[in-house]
């Protein structure tokens, strides 16, 4: 990925942290192209070092995080280095408003629990939770995004994409909201 698209480990962390991925959900309305222009910009070209030095101080870290989090906000609001495609005050107001950057992210960014970890110990996975598909979204990037014109159509390709991975996570589900599925599958 990094020759393809220049992406440093920096560039994967910022990426995950504000397009969403399997540590953090994202911000609404930013998407990698938006991302890989801020690296144009040159935001968080030194995440994983800044990391290093500022995480033995909650302060200084949580201070290095609203200081990149307000310089990611005033370009997206003003697109002052012209690498977005607009100004996207949107994303900007839904990046203040949300909890970026989570140090705790950051963290499962640079070290990812794995089974390869040099730790006999599992990772803790409280507040991990099973994420359904979120049927109106994935029909809303279909129709409008991808331009399927019919639900039909919409209906085949959740069946291939996602249906086997909804009824692989039965087993989790079940262990979420007890043995009785009725409500998520009606009869």
């Amino acid at each position: 990925m990094s020759n393809s698209l220049n992406l440093t480990q920096d560039g994967f962390i910022l990426l995950a942290l504000l397009a969403g991925s399997d540590v953090d959900v994202g911000i609404p309305g930013i998407g990698p192209q938006t991302v890989l222009a801020l690296l144009r910009c040159s935001f968080c070209n030194n995440i994983v070092a800044d990391y290093a030095r500022w995480s033995h101080s909650p302060d200084l870290l949580s201070l290095y995080f609203q200081e990149l989090k307000q310089s990611i906000f005033n370009e997206l609001r003003t697109n002052k280095h012209g690498e977005l495609s607009s100004r996207l005050p949107g994303s900007a107001y839904a990046l203040e408003n949300s909890r970026f950057p989570s140090s705790a992210s950051v963290a499962m960014c640079l070290a990812p629990p794995s089974a390869w970890s040099d730790t006999n110990k599992a990772p803790s996975t409280m507040g991990w939770g099973t994420r359904l598909p979120d049927v109106p979204k994935f029909t809303h990037f279909c129709r409008e995004i991808i331009g399927y014109s019919s639900d039909q159509r919409v209906l085949e390709i959740f069946q291939k994409m996602l249906w086997l991975a909804l009824v692989m996570s039965i087993p989790q589900i079940q262990l979420i909201v007890g043995s009785n599925l009725s409500p998520l599958f009606p009869q």
